[in-house]
């Protein structure tokens, strides 16, 4: 998992593996995600156009026995939405990350 919480240009992106083997407590990574959350928003979808920040991230692995790969970011309600499906993921993984907040210096 790959997140830049400034996006493109700014600071580097962190990035952090997850590992979570049969019989662990998962609960604060992956155990609420399903494979459905790492499908792309429709190209049909009514989404509003607004703005929650600069944040994207990228995940790519394997969920139980799927394979997963996606690409997040916060532009429009729709993709934010989406992108708050895995902010508990986020903030465990990356403890200083405020959604939707650049990094303060």
């Amino acid at each position: 998992m790959t997140l830049d919480v400034d996006g493109p240009g700014g600071e580097p992106a962190q990035s952090e593996t997850v590992s979570c083997e049969p019989g662990a407590d998962c609960s604060r990574t992956t155990e609420q995600l399903t494979p459905e959350d790492f499908e792309p928003v429709p190209p049909q979808a009514a989404c509003t156009k607004i703005y929650g920040g600069p944040d994207t991230a990228t995940i790519s692995g394997t969920l139980g026995s799927e394979p997963v790969e996606t690409e997040l970011n916060r532009n429009g309600g729709c993709e934010i939405e989406r992108f708050a499906r895995f902010e508990p993921l986020l903030t465990s993984l990356f403890p200083d990350y405020e959604p939707g907040f650049p990094r303060k210096p």
